[in-house]
């Protein structure tokens, strides 16, 4: 079990955001790699990411915050959908939050059926029953269908004020391709 603080650009980048596509009964499901977090002490977004690096029955580890409260992230075990959070001062808990990835990073089956029906791009009848990195769905997605981004917003998501790259990217992608609901913001 573990959860790493990312400190590096590079770093930011080798953290998957992985799809699993199943059928059109199941969709597409997340295995998250790279997660921000949030402390409910100081109501604030910890400075970094964090690598996301395997649990043993969901027990993921602890964060440290630096207004001194430890962060305890529990998870989906096998397959990372949502990361569970429990903020402790002072063996006090002070709050919990969820943080659901599907919904955070707009991967939920709307956006699918979106993408589908706006540029014709089927995630289902492309990768079914395969497992690939949203970096390559991207990359697939702007190469097949004639899409540049020049420059990216820093989108914001939920509690989060800064997403990770590959999530900018995914956003602003949504945002070119005129997907309603793919502001800076929910």
């Amino acid at each position: 079990m573990s959860i790493s603080k990312i400190r590096t650009d590079s770093e930011e980048q080798e953290a998957t955001v992985n799809l699993i596509v199943r059928d059109d009964q199941w969709g597409v499901q997340i295995d998250n790699r790279i997660t921000p977090i949030y402390c409910c002490n100081c109501n604030k977004q910890l400075n970094n990411f964090y690598k996301l690096d395997g649990s043993r029955y969901g027990q993921v580890g602890t964060v440290k915050c630096s207004c001194g409260a430890e962060i305890h992230c529990t998870d989906s075990d096998n397959i990372v959908e949502y990361l569970n959070t429990i903020t402790i001062l002072n063996n006090i808990e002070i709050g919990k939050y969820r943080i659901d990835f599907k919904k955070t990073y707009k991967l939920e089956k709307l956006y699918w059926t979106l993408i589908k029906n706006k540029i014709g791009y089927d995630i289902i009848s492309q990768h079914k029953n395969t497992t690939i990195d949203l970096k390559e769905i991207i990359d697939e997605i702007i190469t097949n269908y004639h899409i540049s981004i020049d420059s990216m917003e820093q989108y914001k998501s939920d509690k989060f004020e800064k997403l990770p790259i590959i999530i900018n990217k995914w956003f602003e992608l949504l945002n070119i391709i005129k997907i309603n609901n793919a502001t800076n913001t929910y």
